[in-house]
């Protein structure tokens, strides 16, 4: 595997993380700033959901003919069970993310 393609798995798994946890950012800080401050809440969500959706749009032109990738998530340990979760990125999950964000 070239320096490319690990640079480019890079971009696309961190566009992916940005444009699934972005949203729920944007929700916490929602939550945290004080009922003074609530009328930059509507900014800052509107900002945030604007990057998380340039994040998926951009992940479905960069990853688009690309091969199926998983991004393995480890979740926690308890005792001898270990939980985790994946996350797959092919061409219809990418789409997907687009159309919804």
């Amino acid at each position: 595997m070239s320096a490319t393609q690990t640079h480019t798995e890079a971009l696309l798994h961190l566009l992916a993380v940005a444009s699934l946890l972005l949203p729920l950012l944007s929700f916490v800080i929602s939550w945290l700033i004080p009922e003074r401050h609530s009328w930059a809440v509507g900014l800052l969500d509107t900002f945030l959901m604007l990057v998380a959706s340039v994040c998926a749009v951009t992940l479905l032109v960069r990853g688009w003919r690309h091969e199926p990738m998983v991004i393995a998530v480890s979740w926690f340990q308890a005792g001898n069970f270990s939980f985790a979760a994946d996350l797959l990125l092919s061409e219809t999950s990418m789409l997907m993310l687009a159309v919804v964000s």
